[in-house]
């Protein structure tokens, strides 16, 4: 029986000593004697323990106590700024407390690595990215090696319109992770809010070169054409994609969107066809091209046999699958099928 006391509390005795010296630490002294720290950083324990509950209404209550406590734990302060921003039906004055919370830790200590980030995040989605991108600057500052947080400061700075500062922190993620489809698009993406084509094609053709017969590239390299205004560019691009990868579903996905944009019906539907006739799409992803090819026919008041054609392609396949014959049922329905659909 004490053997399973002593083993109850070891995980109390190591948070404890942990977190209590982070917590009595945790700001400036001032006017708080050491008695309201106590108190302050023991509810914040307790808090602890009826968050691994969830309960979470009592941990509120007692972050928000220990706070009042001692108004210069930071700790606290950031707990009760992300519980304020975490909370259902915000008002605009909580979410400001709430991030005036969050600054109160970052100015206190700005190379806490989770709490500086969280707060930079709150403030990019609350409108103050500025604030936002000051606090990942600072972060990056004394953290210069770790490149997930140089992805988060080229994320600012594309939020705050620098895009030339967005475009060389990502030539510095490259350089030290290499090139990847992820970079060159968040390059390209930057590239093109600087109306800079010349770039923009430039950074896709550098990618595309590393691996001249990847359909991903190939699709890339598609999309750029497409983005500026070259489609017969664009279609050679997905003809080398399908024929590099002939299985692969995404290149004819990418394919049906664009005879779509250029009006080809009938080229459209044989490219959605294929697509639903390939092993690499799973059956949401062809549940979801099927469901919205039908809502678009619907509409224009055209459920011909071309619909019907599609679902006997994805019935081969998934004959038993109760959401296939749920979304065929449906379709029976709506189209006046009642006997079919029952």
């Amino acid at each position: 029986m004490n053997g399973l006391k002593f083993h109850n509390l070891l995980p109390w005795v190591i948070v404890v000593a942990v977190v209590l010296p982070v917590m009595v630490m945790g700001g400036e002294r001032g006017g708080i004697g050491d008695a309201d720290r106590r108190k302050a950083s023991y509810m914040f324990l307790e808090a602890q323990n009826w968050k691994s509950r969830e309960v979470s209404d009592a941990y509120f209550e007692l972050v928000r106590r220990a706070y009042e406590t001692d108004t210069t734990n930071t700790t606290a302060a950031f707990y009760l700024g992300h519980s304020l921003l975490s909370m259902r039906g915000r008002s605009r004055e909580q979410y400001e407390r709430g991030l005036a919370l969050l600054r109160k830790h970052f100015d206190a200590r700005p190379d806490d690595v989770y709490e500086t980030t969280f707060y930079s995040d709150a403030c990019m989605m609350l409108g103050h990215p500025d604030q936002g991108l000051e606090a990942i600057q600072r972060l990056c500052q004394s953290n210069p090696g770790k490149l997930e947080l140089q992805a988060r400061l080229a994320e600012a700075y594309t939020r705050t319109g620098d895009y030339a500062k967005a475009i060389a922190t990502l030539d510095t993620i490259e350089l030290h992770h290499g090139q990847s489809f992820a970079l060159t698009s968040k390059k390209i993406s930057n590239y093109i809010e600087l109306n800079d084509t010349a770039n923009s094609i430039a950074e896709m053709r550098r990618l595309l070169a590393s691996a001249p017969r990847s359909a991903q590239y190939n699709m890339g390299m598609a999309g750029v054409m497409q983005q500026f205004g070259m489609p017969d560019s664009a279609l050679h691009y997905l003809n080398v994609a399908q024929e590099a990868e002939p299985s692969n579903g995404y290149t004819y996905l990418a394919k049906a969107q664009f005879y779509r944009e250029a009006g080809d019906s009938a080229a459209y539907d044989q490219q959605i066809r294929h697509a639903l006739t390939t092993d690499n799409l799973d059956l949401d992803d062809k549940l979801g091209l099927l469901t919205s090819y039908i809502r678009e026919h619907i509409s224009a008041n055209d459920t011909t046999q071309r619909v019907d054609e599609l679902f006997g392609v994805l019935l081969e396949q998934f004959l038993h699958d109760p959401a296939t014959n749920e979304i065929y049922t449906q379709y029976l329905y709506t189209t006046g099928n009642y006997k079919g659909a029952k």
